[in-house]
């Protein structure tokens, strides 16, 4: 005859072992929600130039381009719109005008502004209009290569210091607010 043995239990150590690991691992989620994704991505750098990063210390990762990672302040897109407001409001408010290589993707107006600090704005590309009639630059102004996508206007601005508009693209214009260094685009460009 054969005895059937009981079944082993597990010793009270061993029990405790597997309560405790069952209780650390997470219930698998009921809801069909993605998880969030993180606010900002630890040691993010953009793809932008190296020379240009002044402008976007610190911002997160915003979206790719063309298989390169960019701020919001770089990404080349029209779609950023509320975000690269928030950006740049942020910026105006720290007296921050450092927008080296920065792509404008709605009509900006800084009728008026006084940019208290030296402002750069090489390489920026502004695809909207873009107002800076009777804006105050106290420090330096470098617009060098910047592209004006559309009407820019610098009707009555102040320049205290150096302005530069080396090779300034300007594609539509107010021939009156149109800086003597700067070039116009012709359509067959």
């Amino acid at each position: 005859m054969v005895e059937e043995s009981s079944p082993l239990l597990p010793s009270a150590e061993e029990s405790i072992e597997a309560e405790t690991d069952t209780a650390l691992e997470p219930d698998p989620k009921t809801d069909d929600e993605p998880s969030p994704e993180p606010a900002s991505e630890p040691g993010f750098v953009c793809d932008c130039e190296e020379w240009m990063r002044s402008a976007c210390t610190g911002l997160p990762f915003y979206k790719e381009h063309e298989d390169q990672r960019y701020c919001v302040l770089h990404y080349p897109g029209k779609e950023k719109s509320a975000d690269f407001k928030a950006a740049l409001d942020t910026k105006l408010i720290k007296k921050d005008f450092d927008f080296r290589g920065v792509w404008f993707p709605d009509e900006v107006d800084f009728k008026g502004f006084e940019f208290s600090a030296a402002a750069d704005f090489r390489y920026a590309t502004f695809s909207k209009p873009a107002n800076f009639s009777s804006a105050t630059f106290r420090g330096k102004a470098d617009f060098s290569w910047a592209i004006f996508g559309a009407v820019a206007g610098f009707m009555s601005a102040v320049f205290s210091a150096d302005t530069h508009f080396l090779a300034a693209a300007f594609s539509a214009m107010q021939t009156s607010a149109l800086p003597s260094s700067a070039r116009m685009l012709t359509s067959e460009r």
